[in-house]
Parts: structure tokens; C-alpha cells; sequence
């Protein structure tokens, strides 16, 4: 095959003419990808549809099985009355319940003082500081031990109790029974 005076191989024609039907179909597929947004920009009368979603509705699914909230004030606007709704909203749902540790519970795991290992085998790098406020432990400072065998500070862990009830490193709640 000779394209304006050039000789070219078998291999190079085959893959000339796999471009051009590429593009070919890069084109035709523009066309029809422009029609089907054409056909989505012109307004389409909405019609409210009652009753459960249709089969191959998944988001509205998903949203059926949600749980219905009782009682909950008509949603409103952001731009009316805002601070009100926000207001009735918190009333409704009642005071926040504290996801700290009870005192009972912290006052029952056990604490020791902090020794290097006089055994002959070392302590990992994780062991030898508190991860609440990154500081090394001290001889004979006092830690708390959780159940999950990680050891804090006595006063980081007991901080870090007022406003959660799980351990920082791996997120087990502390349950004492």
C-alpha cells in the first residue's frame, strides 16, 4: 500500500485502518452521548409516582428501609427560621447522653508504677510511652491498664474517660461486669 508516495508495510495499513474505524467509533458515539444529553436538558413534566419504589430504583430502596422518625417537626427551608427549627429540633430529641466512662467503672481498673524491665528482655517502643500525650514514662509513674492490656498515663487516660468509653489505640469499649 502507497500513501502519497510512501511504501508501507502490511502491519502499518492494518493499523492505519484500525484508527480510522476507532475514530469512526469515537465519533459516533459523541453524537449519540450529545442526543442523550440534549434529551435530558429539555424540561420533562414530573409526575409524582405513589407507592413502594420500582424494581430497579435502588436508591429509593435504600431509602424505604430507612427507619421513619416519630413525630419530628416538617422539614422547613434553611432560609425560614432557622435558629427556631434548630431550637424545637434539640427539644424534641432530648438531652445529649455522655459517652464518657463512668467514675464507678474507672475508679475499678487497675493501676501500677511504671519499672524497665530488670528481666533481661526489652520493652517495645509502643510500651514505653503514652499515646494520649506522647510523653515517655517515668520510673515509678503511675499507669492505668485497660482491658485490652494497653497502659496510659493515670491522668491522660482518665481525661481521655470524661468523653469516651473506648480504649484510643484499638477502640475497645471498657466494660467492666
Amino acid at each position: 500500500m502507497a500513501i502519497q508516495g510512501l511504501d508501507i508495510t502490511p502491519q502499518t495499513a492494518a493499523a492505519i485502518q484500525q484508527l480510522e474505524a476507532d475514530e469512526d467509533m469515537a465519533r459516533r458515539l459523541q453524537l449519540e452521548f450529545d442526543r442523550e444529553e440534549a434529551t435530558l436538558a429539555t424540561p420533562q413534566p414530573r409526575t409524582r409516582r405513589r407507592g413502594p419504589p420500582q424494581r430497579g430504583n435502588r436508591r429509593g430502596r435504600r431509602l424505604a428501609n430507612l427507619p421513619r422518625l416519630p413525630n419530628l417537626p416538617p422539614y422547613v427551608e434553611p432560609d425560614q427560621d432557622d435558629y427556631e427549627r434548630l431550637l424545637d429540633l434539640a427539644e424534641h430529641l432530648g438531652p445529649a447522653v455522655p459517652q464518657g466512662l463512668a467514675v464507678e467503672v474507672l475508679s475499678r481498673l487497675p493501676t501500677f508504677r511504671f519499672q524497665e524491665s530488670d528481666s533481661g528482655h526489652q520493652l517495645k517502643e509502643e510500651d514505653k510511652s503514652c499515646t494520649i500525650c506522647m510523653g515517655d514514662y517515668e520510673t515509678n509513674e503511675e499507669l492505668r491498664r485497660l482491658p485490652c492490656f494497653h497502659a496510659y498515663h493515670t491522668k491522660c487516660i482518665d481525661k481521655w474517660f470524661e468523653q469516651n468509653s473506648a480504649c484510643p489505640i484499638c477502640r475497645v469499649r471498657v466494660q467492666l461486669d
